[in-house]
Formats: structure tokens, sequence, C-alpha cells
């Protein structure tokens, strides 16, 4: 089983004047694919998604807490969601064209966050020139 959270086009929305702007201004159009199927694809910050996620790795998942993004910059919640079925784990999105029924273990789920996370971290870079890893919880330099 595949799972891949990409990362198109980058827009930054002005002048951030601290760590909540920055994460709030750069948006980008993020895609769902699992095992070659597209779940969802919907605009959203994703650095700051990518932050959120960062901490819920190393605090809610631990404790088995479900994960639902809460954005500074968009209402509502549910845009991405990671949920606890049993002992595995489902992702999905308020947005998604069809229920995305794969379970994850833990382990997945950290690899598939640690991935976008990276993924993110490199097309802000690209297309940016802006090193946002130690904003996701990667060191300088890769």
């Amino acid at each position: 089983m595949t799972v891949e959270l990409f990362v198109g086009e980058i827009d930054f929305w002005g002048q951030a004047k601290g760590l909540g702007d920055t994460m709030g201004a750069i948006d980008a159009q993020l895609t769902l694919v699992v095992d070659g199927c597209r779940v969802f694809s919907e605009e959203m910050p994703v650095l700051e998604l990518a932050y959120r996620l960062w901490q819920w790795t190393n605090e809610g998942l631990l404790r088995d807490e479900d994960f639902e993004f809460k954005s500074m910059s968009i209402d509502g919640t549910d845009w991405f969601w990671i949920r606890k079925f049993g002992d595995r784990w489902r992702l999905g999105s308020r947005w998604q064209y069809r229920a995305c029924m794969a379970l994850h273990t833990e382990g997945e789920i950290r690899a598939i966050i640690d991935d976008y996370r990276e993924h993110v971290r490199n097309e802000v870079l690209a297309q940016l020139s802006l090193d946002v890893g130690w904003i996701v919880g990667l060191r300088s330099g890769g």
C-alpha cells in the first residue's frame, strides 16, 4: 500500500511578520493519494499542516488521540484528519471524493507524516528559497 501527500505550486500571501503569519501565508494544493487513487485535493496552508502534524506525532499520537487539522487561517475543522480505528489509523478530509478505507499502523502514520514534512520543506525551499525545516522539526540541511 502506498500513501502520498503531494504539495503543488506554493502561494505566499504577502509579508509574514511572525511564525503564525508565515505558516498561514504559505498555501498550496494538498493532494492525498492512496494506492494510486486520489482521495482529495484542496488548497490549504500546507506549512501550518506540517507543523501541526509534527506536534501531534510528539504528543497526540503517543496518547492515541485523533488528529483534526484546525487552522489559524481557515475556518472549520476536518480539513485533514487522522482517526483511530481499533489499533490502526485512517486518513481523510471533509472534502474527500471517496472514503479511504485503508488502515495504517502507528509506524506507517509516522512515516507518512515524516515524508510529508520533508516534502513541504523541500517544496518551500525550491519555490520560495526559504528553509522552513526548523518549523516542521527538521534540521537545517535536510
